[in-house]
C-alpha cells in the first residue's frame, strides 16, 4: 500500500466516474484484435449517462492484452505502448476527442529532477512515446509538442548569475530519453519538438470566475493556445497529498518569472514573485492552473510510481504498479489515481476544489 490509507467518506461530485478496469478489478472483455473489441467500447461510450466521467485504467497483466505481464515485472516498450492504446480505447479513443482540424497538441510531462525514464519519479518516456505515436495517428498533421517547465534544473547554457544555489545546469530531457526521440526513427513523419516552458513566450490570463489563491497569472502560449492538451504525469505520493494530472501543471509557470524554483520570483530581487507554493495554499494554487489551462486529457504513468515523498531525495520509495490511466476528465482521472494508492479522494484538497 501506499503511505496511508482513509476511507471514502462521501465526496460529493459535480459528476459521477465510471471506472473501466482492465486488469485490477474483475471485470473482463474481449481482446483488442477481436471484431467485439469495437462493440465493447461503444458500448462504454453508449452506457455513459451525460456528466459521467471515463476512466480507463489498464494493468500489464490483462489476459486480453497482446503480450500479458505480471504486474511486478519489467515491461517492454511494446507492452507499453498496448496499455496506452487499450486504456486510451476504454475512454471513447481520441477520434471524437482531439479535433480533426487540430494543428497543435500539447503534452506536458513531469521531469521533477534530472534522473532516468522508468525510475517512478519522472513520466516514463516509453508512456509518452506511445502517446505521440497515437495522436499523430489520429491528426497526422498536427505539430505535436513535449513541454515541461523543470524547476530544479535548467539547460547548460543558462546564464546562472540570477539562479538559487543548487539548480543544476543539464539537460533533463535528454536524461530523462525525450530529446532522443527526435531522431527516433519511429517517429520520423511526425512534426515533434521539445519546449522549455520556463524560457517560452507567455502571456497574462485570468482565472474565470476568480482564483483560489490569485486571480491574475502569466502562463506560456504553448499552454494557453494549443488546439488539444494532454497531461502525461507519473502518479506518486508527495508531502502535500498527492501529484498527479492536476499537480502537474505548477510545471506550466514560466521560470522567468516566477523563478527556479517556482516560489522563488525571477530575477532576484525583482518585483516579480513566486507562486503561492506554501501547504497552506499549494491545492488552490494548483486548481487555478489547471482551471486557466483547460487541459483535454491526462494519460497516466502508473508503471513505476513513489510512495512517502515524489523523489527518491526526499526518502519516496519505489512502487511498481505496472498500470496506465487515461481519462478526458483531469479531476475524476486524479480521484481515481488517490484510490490506487490507498487515499481517500476527499482528503486531497485539489481534487474536492477540482471537483
Amino acid at each position: 500500500m501506499f503511505r496511508r490509507f482513509t476511507q471514502w467518506n462521501g465526496l460529493r461530485w459535480t459528476g459521477m466516474i465510471l471506472l473501466v478496469v482492465m486488469g485490477i478489478g474483475t471485470q473482463r472483455g474481449p481482446g483488442r484484435d477481436s471484431a467485439l473489441h469495437y462493440t465493447l467500447i461503444d458500448g462504454v461510450s453508449a452506457a455513459t449517462p451525460p456528466g459521467m466521467s471515463v476512466v480507463g485504467v489498464v494493468r500489464s497483466d490483462y489476459e486480453q492484452l497482446t503480450d500479458p505481464a505480471p504486474a511486478d515485472a519489467e515491461l517492454t516498450e511494446a507492452q507499453v505502448e498496448d496499455m496506452v492504446r487499450l486504456a486510451v480505447d476504454q475512454t471513447g479513443g481520441f477520434g471524437w476527442q482531439i479535433p480533426q482540424d487540430a494543428e497543435w497538441v500539447v503534452i506536458k510531462v513531469n521531469i521533477v529532477e534530472i534522473i532516468e525514464s522508468g525510475s517512478g519519479v519522472i513520466t516514463d518516456a516509453r508512456m509518452v512515446k506511445a502517446l505521440i505515436k497515437l495522436v499523430h495517428e489520429t491528426v497526422p498533421n498536427a505539430r505535436i509538442s513535449i513541454v515541461e517547465g523543470p524547476a530544479e534544473w535548467t539547460p547548460p547554457q543558462t546564464d546562472g548569475a540570477n539562479l538559487p544555489q543548487g539548480i543544476e545546469r543539464v539537460d533533463g530531457f535528454e536524461v530523462a530519453g525525450y530529446r532522443q526521440m527526435l531522431s527516433d526513427p519511429d517517429l520520423a513523419d511526425i512534426d515533434l519538438d521539445i519546449i522549455d516552458l520556463n524560457f517560452s513566450e507567455y502571456g497574462e490570463v485570468s482565472v474565470p470566475d476568480g482564483g483560489y489563491a490569485q486571480d491574475d497569472w502569466k502562463l506560456p502560449l504553448a499552454i494557453l493556445e494549443n488546439d488539444f492538451l494532454i497531461s502525461a504525469p507519473v502518479l506518486k505520493i508527495h508531502e502535500v497529498s498527492m501529484t498527479s494530472a492536476m499537480k502537474n501543471f505548477i510545471g506550466v509557470f514560466p521560470g522567468l518569472v516566477y523563478g527556479w524554483p517556482k516560489m522563488a520570483g525571477y530575477p532576484r530581487g525583482s518585483s516579480n514573485k513566486g507562486i503561492p507554493h506554501s501547504g497552506e495554499i499549494i491545492d488552490e494554487t494548483i486548481t487555478d492552473v489547471v482551471a486557466m489551462a483547460e487541459p483535454d486529457f491526462a494519460l497516466v504513468d502508473v508503471i513505476m510510481s513513489m510512495e512517502r515523498a515524489k523523489t527518491g531525495k526526499y526518502g519516496g520509495v519505489q512502487k511498481r504498479m505496472n498500470t496506465i490511466m487515461a481519462s478526458a476528465d483531469i479531476v475524476a482521472a486524479d480521484a481515481i489515481g488517490a484510490l490506487l494508492m490507498g487515499l481517500n479522494p476527499a482528503d486531497v484538497e485539489h481534487i474536492t476544489l477540482g471537483a
